[in-house]
């Protein structure tokens, strides 16, 4: 269960997870024809997707209709789970009409498969046998080999000509770097879906009714996070006369929801990201010191009964059961942790349980910086040699220009209607409209009663919180801890507008080294952490583990990884 929940947030996007958003929620974007992604550099071309027309290259109709229509082929991803109605299929749909009506082009798949794993595998025999579409997504690595071979379309004139004020806007929302991922030798080779990154950062939710039970404060330090979790532990939080509880929730998988990045983060270790070491060079995060400290404490914590014995086996779905069953009161994870089955079946069953987000609590005087990754989602690529190259642009053009609408023809037509997810049937999407912007957006309507600005995502989430105050009903609980005024949202605008979010320092396409080696020394790094946590292993097999890590690749990987951000200088 990799719950990043990257939520998509554009007005189609977020309006599908207001009405069906599940804790399954995957890190990987199964949407259009997604695939995963980040890459690699020059200001040239980033510069030219927000800069306007020159004279050399007038401005043309963002959504000229080709007379005659042009013939375009892609590929993409349709979930078995997608549902349809009156006849419509994933070839023929409102999307593709509108594709020929508004736009003149005629969309055709040259494959079509039903889930992510099944995407990348098509798609490499595709790039190996070069009969490529005209239109694809691709993940980092995909991107890379393509451009490396000469196999893209140069996309800067597309954009710089023909890109909307609403696409060139978007594109330019996180000062370009999603862009300089998109650009090589100066060149704009594909157009990224803007990713969120902010979203995932991993915040410290606490059962707060719990706290005023034990007359507990509100955690502000490591120590107060460590005297909650031995309260939660042996002070039978839930009354039922028995040693049935624990401090701290944490998965199999360590870094996912509920997970350790946030507890790790508040000792100034950030594992599974490439951070700055004060010298200019870059160091993966999992092999520093601080990591070994905080695993140190993660060990005692286990030994005294804080940690789920059977942690080391039970993924997303057993975990929930733990938070249902309030066996738990106490955990690290993403801003959406409410919306999990786990949090709202347990307030369901009890209706007096209460949850709060805090930002990071520090292990000293330093203030924690959570730690993410750089996420663009997926990168729409056009083949080198292709009719019209500037036809992506206007897909996406026309997919900004309809979303967001509050018109209900509109959205029911190309949005949700009746639970059917309509947007997924867009060939190419984008993400406009943060979750930031939506909370600010309807904190400040909570208070001033003005709505007129709203747009789609706006109003969703409005309505759900003004009928939670009118009836209290427990989904509307939930959204109210994830969007309403002292919400988790509400922590990520002040950690953004406080630059205290810490970015991982490498963002381009895996290296050769990456390729081959990360896949293993992750797993090694999940297997040799567990058995210290758990005390299979002493905490000093930590330096054996960074010791076998460097040796088998991670030298390598490091230093492929610092000439990279060399290059980027």
């Amino acid at each position: 269960m990799k719950q990043s929940a990257k939520l998509k947030s554009s007005a189609f996007l977020l309006l599908s997870f207001v009405m069906v958003f599940t804790a399954a929620c995957s890190s990987k974007d199964n949407t259009g024809s997604g695939a995963q992604a980040s890459a690699s550099p020059s200001a040239s071309a980033a510069a030219s997707a927000s800069a306007s027309a020159s004279p050399a290259a007038p401005a043309a109709n963002p959504l000229g209709k080709y007379d005659p229509p042009i013939n375009v082929s892609a590929v993409r991803i349709a979930q078995t789970s997608m549902k349809y109605e009156n006849g419509d299929t994933i070839e023929n749909n409102a999307w593709i009409k509108l594709y020929a009506d508004k736009l003149g082009i005629n969309l055709k798949y040259d494959w079509i498969v039903p889930d992510q794993a099944a995407y990348d595998q098509k798609m490499n025999i595709t790039i190996a046998s070069g009969a490529l579409p005209d239109i694809m997504s691709v993940n980092a690595t995909q991107f890379k080999d393509l451009s490396n071979n000469g196999q893209l379309a140069d996309l800067t004139e597309a954009v710089n000509k023909f890109g909307s004020p609403k696409l060139k806007e978007v594109l330019n929302k996180d000062g370009g770097t999603a862009l300089k991922a998109s650009t090589v030798g100066g060149k704009l080779m594909a157009l990224p879906v803007m990713p969120t990154p902010v979203d995932t950062v991993k915040l410290l939710w606490v059962r707060t009714d719990w706290l005023k039970k034990l007359n507990l404060p509100e955690p502000k330090t490591m120590q107060d996070v460590f005297a909650i979790s031995d309260a939660f532990t042996n002070k039978d939080p839930d009354g039922n006369g028995k040693n049935d509880t624990f401090g701290l929730a944490i998965t199999k998988d360590l870094y996912s929801n509920p997970g350790l990045t946030g507890f790790f983060n508040s000792y100034h270790a950030y594992p599974q990201i490439w951070v700055n070491d004060g010298s200019g060079n870059v160091v993966w995060g999992s092999i520093q010191p601080q990591m070994k400290t905080a695993l140190t404490k993660l060990a005692e914590m286990y030994k005294n009964g804080q940690l789920d014995k059977e942690f080391g086996v039970k993924d997303g779905p057993k975990v929930d059961e733990s938070l249902s069953s309030s066996k738990v009161g106490m955990m690290y994870g993403e801003m959406w942790m409410p919306l999990g089955g786990g949090i709202t079946n347990g307030k369901k069953l009890d209706p007096n349980e209460e949850w709060a987000s805090y930002p990071l609590p520090s292990i000293d005087d330093k203030a924690a910086q959570p730690g993410i990754t750089f996420g663009v989602s997926n990168f729409y690529v056009v083949k080198k040699g292709a009719k019209n190259p500037e036809a992506a642009v206007k897909l996406m053009n026309l997919y900004l220009d309809i979303d967001g609408s509050l018109d209900k023809t509109v959205n029911e037509t190309y949005g949700n209607k009746d639970g059917i997810e309509k947007w997924k049937y867009a060939t190419i999407n984008q993400v406009s409209v943060t979750n930031q912007d939506v909370h600010k957006n309807v904190s400040k309507a909570l208070s001033d009663k003005d709505t007129s600005k709203f747009n789609a995502s706006d109003k969703a989430i409005y309505d759900i919180l003004v009928k939670f105050r009118e009836d209290g009903n427990v989904s509307g609980w939930a959204y109210d801890h994830v969007f309403g005024p002292q919400s988790s949202q509400q922590l990520l605008v002040k950690y953004n507008e406080a630059k205290q979010i810490l970015v991982t320092a490498f963002y381009g396409a895996p290296t050769p080294a990456m390729v081959a080696q990360m896949p293993a020394l992750k797993k090694l790094e999940l297997e040799e952490f567990t058995k210290i946590i758990m005390n299979a292993s002493p905490p000093d097999a930590f330096d054996a583990f960074v010791a076998n890590w460097k040796k088998l690749g991670g030298d390598d990987m490091t230093k492929e990884a610092n000439d990279w951000v060399k290059s980027q200088k």
